[in-house]
């Protein structure tokens, strides 16, 4: 049995000096592994502490002959996953709460105003090439993730990302020119 197979049984019963070894053995490394991924020292370092919340509290049934090392890896992308998915989810809100607000507070005026820009949206859109207007809908109106959508149109999730680039562009271009707003 190694070392890591002795710390890990160690674990598995419960010994938190045994637990406190594999946290400085492993901090570092997955600390790297996370801010790589998510640019932030900050949520880097939460993200550690969760994953070692994580061990902790499965202890009892983490294989001593694992590829501990591959587990949290495993685990720590799994954090960053549900991490990112949260945020995602949180900015969506926030989007439909700032849009519900706005649409129910504003003068005569505003409506007037968002009308307006809002059908100026849609000649834009209209005006794109079909693919383009096709891959821009369903990542942007339908909710579809780049990978969702190349896999539904057949083409490559770059392919994907060009034509949101540059589906923008022209949309935010065409605002400029049709409408009283800045971008």
């Amino acid at each position: 049995m190694t070392d890591e197979s002795n710390i890990l049984k160690r674990l598995n019963g419960g010994d938190e000096e045994a637990f406190e070894s594999l946290f400085n053995s492993y901090k570092e490394r997955l600390y790297l592994f996370a801010i790589k991924l998510v640019k932030s020292d900050e949520l880097a370092c939460d993200i550690i502490h969760d994953v070692f919340v994580k061990v902790w509290e499965i202890r009892s049934q983490i294989d001593c002959n694992s590829n501990f090392s591959s587990f949290l890896h495993t685990i720590c992308k799994n954090q960053i996953f549900n991490l990112l998915k949260q945020a995602s989810r949180r900015e969506a809100l926030k989007l439909e709460i700032i849009q519900y607000m706005s649409r129910n507070q504003n003068t005569l005026e505003e409506d007037m105003y968002f009308r307006e820009y809002e059908k100026i949206a849609k000649e834009a859109v209209n005006q794109l090439p079909q693919r383009r207007k096709e891959v821009f809908v369903m990542c942007k109106f339908d909710g579809k993730t780049y990978n969702q959508t190349a896999s539904d149109l057949g083409i490559s999730r770059n392919a994907v990302k060009d034509h949101i680039v540059k589906a923008s562009r022209f949309i935010k271009s065409y605002f400029l020119k049709h409408a009283e707003v800045s971008i």
